[in-house]
């Protein structure tokens, strides 16, 4: 009889044991290595002074990436790197992308947003630079300075292509304001954010104004490319999104980063 107790405890112990290491099996199953590609666009995403990943969308997507199992490996570069990236499956996520012109041929947008982007015309602070919301009429009379490889709308894509547009591309923000202040230009395009934030590193924030209407306003996310490894947990990102921008972590990063 004892025996027979002996040889049931000690089934139930193997058993037991066996189960733990399922289940610990099956957590770490489910952790996956993704690795997000990214422009530096701050206060969105960027490296900090500590050459770290930061950023108000970067903090989201670490926030919302301990919900799913997801251990990330942000990877910085141009655009049209990002791009290339995203198109030969060398990444599972980009940030942060607008819903423009092909993307949704190789990348599958969520539902949710991480921000909603006001692109708008700055001019140095005093000068006699007028926008009535005629942007054909503006670019025509005015020399303006943008990213190399932004993109604001179809409207725009068709003017800037046209004979008389008066366009210089940068490779960074921070030369479009040095010629705007420098007087080589009219006017510089980016996102509200991304400029009020490079100008106030800058010290230079009380020297410009920004022109109003916007261009437009459009929302920004983080993207699921084709290519990639995470196209099938779309909708558990959604949820999980949904759900953090719930808590109060979120609203701490918006007023941190947005100041909202």
């Amino acid at each position: 009889m004892n025996l027979e107790k002996l040889a049931q405890k000690t089934l139930s112990s193997i058993t037991l044991v066996t189960t733990l290491f399922t289940i610990s099996s099956t957590s770490l199953a489910k952790t996956n290595e993704v690795r997000v590609c990214s422009l530096q666009l701050p206060p969105q995403t960027m490296l900090n002074n500590e050459d770290e990943p930061d950023g108000f969308a970067v903090r989201i997507l670490q926030g919302v990436s301990k919900q799913l199992n997801w251990k990330l490996t942000f990877i910085y570069s141009p655009w049209m790197r990002v791009v290339s990236h995203a198109k030969s499956g060398k990444c599972d996520l980009m940030m942060t992308v607008l819903d423009k012109g092909d993307y949704s041929e190789y990348m599958t947008f969520p539902k949710s947003y991480i921000i909603n982007q006001k692109n708008v015309l700055v001019k140095a602070k005093g000068k006699k630079v007028q926008y009535s919301g005629d942007l054909e009429a503006f670019m025509r009379k005015y020399d303006i300075a943008l990213y190399r490889d932004k993109r604001v709308d179809e409207k725009f894509e068709y003017y800037r292509k046209q004979p008389w547009a008066k366009l210089e591309e940068v490779n960074q923000i921070e030369q479009a304001i040095k010629m705007l202040l420098a007087n080589r230009i009219d006017a510089y395009i980016e996102n509200d954010l991304t400029s009020a934030y490079k100008l106030r590193e800058l010290g230079l924030l009380d020297q410009v104004e920004v022109l109003s209407p916007p261009l437009n306003t459009t929302p920004a996310y983080i993207t699921f490319p084709h290519a990639g490894n995470l196209v099938d947990q779309v909708d558990k990102y959604d949820n999980a999104i949904e759900a953090y921008k719930k808590t109060s972590e979120y609203k701490e990063l918006e007023q941190h980063y947005l100041g909202y």
